[in-house]
């Protein structure tokens, strides 16, 4: 359960059957959406490439509404990105 203002740990798996065997990541870059609406990006996280899974470890006070988050990744190799699974993880109130 992730709770509001907490940090969190986040874990995307890249979509599709890419091999990734020997890539050398240029960007990889979690784009967020918030229960409100707002969007924004993380241009951090970091990729495995043989599980093919971003990690992104998620500051205190950065989960700032209850609610319904949007999350997907991008990793980019060179000139061309690759989306990973859309992801969506609700946020508690503290209290609860």
């Amino acid at each position: 359960m992730i709770k509001k203002n907490q940090p969190a740990t986040l874990e995307l798996t890249i979509a599709g059957d890419i091999s990734l065997a020997g890539a050398t990541t240029t960007a990889v870059v979690v784009k967020y959406k918030k229960p409100d609406g707002t969007t924004g990006e993380w241009a951090t996280g970091s990729l495995d490439t043989d599980t093919r899974v971003i990690s992104l470890t998620i500051a205190a006070n950065t989960l700032d509404q209850v609610g319904e988050w949007r999350f997907e990744g991008w990793v980019a190799f060179g000139s061309t990105s690759y989306p990973c699974t859309s992801h969506v993880e609700t946020v508690y109130d503290e209290m609860t």
